[in-house]
């Protein structure tokens, strides 16, 4: 999770993001019960700690390891980097995305990723500089264990 933390950065009231969603704590925009984030909320550093955690071990590893089976193969670091796309692109796009499509039909995971993680870098209909270093992190750390 510290790709995540360093990326969402911690914010503990909520603002609107880059796109104009409603975004509290590590990049959380919908709270456990489903609500959605809403601008005047607050929370504290433990709550946006446990946020980030439920959120990476109910919803986005699970759903990275289901879309993508031969992720439960890849090393720690190359399923924390998956998780972090996940985590911010959603899982609706992670299953629709031809990343997706490549890694079940096989084809080289190192190449798979360098290819079309940095795709992912818009926001809004343009190219976010945040999206790009994020990207090129998320790449590092699956092809070699670290970033930055």
């Amino acid at each position: 999770m510290p790709l995540i933390r360093a990326f969402e950065g911690l914010t503990l009231e909520a603002y609107l993001d880059p796109v104009g969603i409603a975004t509290i704590g590590y990049g959380t925009i919908r709270y456990a019960d489903g609500k959605p984030v809403q601008l005047g909320d607050r929370i504290s550093r433990e709550q946006a700690e446990r946020l980030l955690a439920d959120a990476v071990a109910e919803r986005y590893a699970p759903a990275l390891l289901a879309a993508v089976p031969p992720a439960r193969s890849f090393s720690a670091e190359q399923q924390a980097a998956l998780i972090s796309f996940t985590y911010n692109v959603g899982v609706g796009a992670l299953q629709r995305s031809s990343l997706r499509r490549r890694l079940l039909a096989g084809e080289d995971p190192q190449q798979v990723i360098t290819e079309e993680l940095p795709r992912w870098s818009r926001g809004d209909g343009r190219e976010l500089p945040g999206l790009v270093r994020r990207r090129a992190a998320e790449v590092d750390l699956f092809r070699r264990g670290r970033y930055g």
